[in-house]
C-alpha cells in the first residue's frame, strides 16, 4: 500500500508546510485576540488518521487546526483541515458559530482539491493566507465576512 508521500524529501517538505500553517494559525489567534470585541481566543491543532474497517480504501489523514474565539455575540471557530487521501490532497476552510448541539456555519470558503502532493505544496499556503485574511474582515455582530 502506498502512502500519500513516497520519499523523505516530501516528508520534510510536508512538515515544513505544516509548521508554516501552524504559525499562520498562531498569528490568526493573536490577531483575533487583539480585537476589542474578543474576550478570549484559543488555538489548537490535531493530526489524525481516519479508517473505516469496512472500506479500507477510504483511509485518509487530517491536519486539523482551529482558532476559537469568545465574544459577547457568541463563540466562533475558524476551522482549517488539510486532508491527504490516496489520490488527492484537500483543503477545507470554515467559520462556525458554536451552538449547544454543534456549530452553525457562518462562512464557508471554497474547498480545494489537488491531484498531487506537488500541487498541494504549491497551493496550500495561499489558501491559508486567504483564510487568515478573513479574521480582519469578519464582523462579529452581523456574523459574516465584511467587505474588503
Amino acid at each position: 500500500m502506498s502512502t500519500p508521500m513516497d520519499n523523505g524529501h516530501s516528508a520534510k517538505r510536508l512538515l515544513g508546510i505544516l509548521a508554516q500553517v501552524n504559525r499562520r494559525m498562531m498569528v490568526m489567534r493573536t490577531s483575533l485576540a487583539s480585537r476589542p470585541e474578543v474576550n478570549a481566543a484559543n488555538r489548537t491543532c490535531d493530526v489524525l488518521d481516519y479508517h473505516d474497517p469496512m472500506a479500507p480504501e477510504e483511509k485518509f489523514w487530517d491536519f486539523e487546526a482551529y482558532v476559537e474565539v469568545e465574544t459577547s455575540t457568541g463563540e466562533f471557530c475558524w476551522s482549517l483541515e488539510l486532508r491527504a487521501k490516496a489520490e488527492t490532497w484537500e483543503v477545507y476552510r470554515r467559520i462556525f458559530l458554536a451552538q449547544e448541539t454543534g456549530g452553525d456555519m457562518v462562512a464557508n470558503l471554497p474547498d480545494v482539491s489537488f491531484a498531487s502532493f506537488e500541487l498541494f505544496a504549491l497551493g496550500v499556503l495561499p489558501l491559508v493566507d486567504e483564510f487568515a485574511e478573513s479574521t480582519r474582515d469578519f464582523d462579529f455582530s452581523s456574523r459574516r465576512l465584511g467587505d474588503k
